[in-house]
């Protein structure tokens, strides 16, 4: 018996969802508005459509996604078999199973356990079991608790800290953290913790320095010159440039020489503090000013107008240059701190190697590697998966499996067939607002032929550093 549902604005798009099968598909919609139903319909009619249960896979985040998006697909094809057409489906199956569609879901729910459902790191480690030399790891290695990777890195990290402290030579961390003992030991921890996690971490290219001190110097000396040589005198601009004379002056002398203690000095040189406000730059506002200058010299009130323009013009330009040389120096101590720190991930991954040990990320990384560069693997999971679909894609998407996953495993001619990723929100741009119909949320969905990511193909994505301030950014 089917169950009358209202009709809802999204419809289409879901009944598209559920029903094509041989198009890659990407469902954006809030929590709530029916993703897990949408997915489970999908492997539902996947298996009345004839599709073997063997053939289907369906990654999620957490176990208790895996086994809650199973038992739907179980119970759906209970109650498609049972005739009652759940509400979900009803736009699919408006007449209800054909004879076909029952015969072939009859069959599938005799082999309903054949269907991988399981998390990210559970199908990795799926993947990789069959193959471990081509995988490069222990055919006995075994999952690390993840406490208890967690205290062996963070002993790899203080062995490599306290080496690196005591040494003979200054360095950049033992500057930093000289320097600021809280703030450089945390960046020192969340770059190693990065580079654990990531592997493929680099900082943001970064300019040559003289030139950007000199650009500095330059700015200040043309801002000083004006306000000093200018017959109208407007004190607080001649503070002003005064004050970023002397930053400049600093920073020459700071950025004598390439070593670790110059770039530490720049890194920690600040602003002076007349020309801040507690938020921020203070904004050059002084055409008032400049117009009661040029009165006391009988000038006329226009020309206050003028000098105002030029003066702010040379005060902003002073400013930009100071922002831009710190976000280079910025740039290159992250870029440094990454490349100083990187034996801390290289020595945790030798530990674990040696100790025959896989943590989840290693999971992630042998099926990735393995995907890619072995040709005999890639086409022995072809011909097992030829339907994938992924749910909270931007959390399990860190090292492009999932690209690869579409790309590799179920790769037919033409359109891909059957791998649909499903998300919850587009954490760079604001989802659609769901409607209300009847009470109930409905996501957008939209076609997509082929994901987006960064990074040459066939390379992992590479996460870059903004230069803005020596911190790793956070996971998006």
């Amino acid at each position: 018996m089917n169950v009358m549902a209202p009709v809802l604005a999204d419809d289409q798009a879901r009944l598209t969802a559920l029903t094509a099968h041989d198009r890659s598909l990407l469902v954006e919609a809030g929590a709530g508005s029916g993703k897990t139903a949408v997915m489970a319909g999908r492997v539902a009619l996947m298996l009345a459509a004839g599709v073997a249960p063997k053939s289907i896979a369906a990654v999620t985040f957490t176990e208790l996604a895996a086994s809650e998006l199973l038992a739907r697909v179980q119970d759906f094809v209970e109650e498609l078999l049972s005739d009652r057409i759940p509400r979900e489906l009803s736009a699919a199956l408006p007449h209800g199973l054909s004879d076909e569609q029952r015969k072939a879901l009859t069959g599938a729910c005799e082999n309903l356990d054949e269907v991988t459902c399981s998390t990210i790191h559970g199908f990795c480690q799926r993947l990789i079991k069959p193959y471990p030399v081509e995988a490069n790891i222990d055919p006995g290695a075994s999952l690390v608790d993840p406490v208890e990777a967690e205290l062996a890195f963070g002993d790899t990290l203080d062995r490599w800290l306290r080496a690196t402290l005591d040494g003979a030579l200054p360095s950049l961390v033992s500057e930093l953290v000289y320097h600021e003992p809280v703030g450089g030991l945390a960046l020192v921890r969340e770059v190693a913790d990065r580079l654990r996690r990531h592997r493929v971490l680099t900082g943001p290219p970064s300019p040559a320095l003289p030139p950007l001190i000199d650009a500095v110097r330059d700015a200040a000396d043309a801002y000083k010159d004006f306000v000093a040589s200018n017959p109208a005198r407007e004190e607080e601009s001649i503070a002003a440039a005064e004050a970023f004379a002397g930053m400049s002056e600093r920073l020459v002398a700071a950025g004598q020489g390439q070593s670790s203690q110059s770039l530490v000095a720049l890194l920690i040189a600040e602003p002076d503090a007349s020309l801040l406000t507690g938020s921020g730059w203070r904004k050059y506002q002084k055409k008032g000013k400049w117009e009661a200058a040029v009165k006391l010299k009988g000038l006329p009130k226009a020309r206050g107008g003028e000098l105002n323009g030029e003066a702010e013009r040379l005060h902003n330009a002073a400013r930009d240059a100071w922002i831009d040389l710190k976000g280079a120096v910025a740039a290159r101590v992250l870029s440094e701190v990454l490349a100083a720190v990187a034996p801390v991930a290289d020595g945790f991954r030798a530990y674990k190697r040696a100790a025959a040990l896989l943590d989840f990320d290693d999971l992630i990384f042998a099926a990735r590697d393995l995907l890619r560069d072995h040709e005999p693997v890639r086409q022995a999971l072809a011909s097992r998966y030829a339907h994938v679909l992924v749910d909270e894609f931007q959390d399990i998407a860190s090292v492009a499996l999932s690209r690869r996953v579409r790309r590799v495993i179920a790769p037919p001619p033409g359109r891909q067939q059957g791998n649909a990723r499903f998300r919850g929100a587009m954490p760079r741009r604001r989802p659609p607002l769901p409607t209300r119909q009847q009470g109930r949320r409905t996501p957008a969905v939209r076609p997509r032929a082929a994901p987006t990511h960064r990074g040459r193909q066939g390379e992992p994505p590479v996460r870059q550093v903004r230069p803005a301030h020596p911190r790793v950014p956070r996971d998006r």
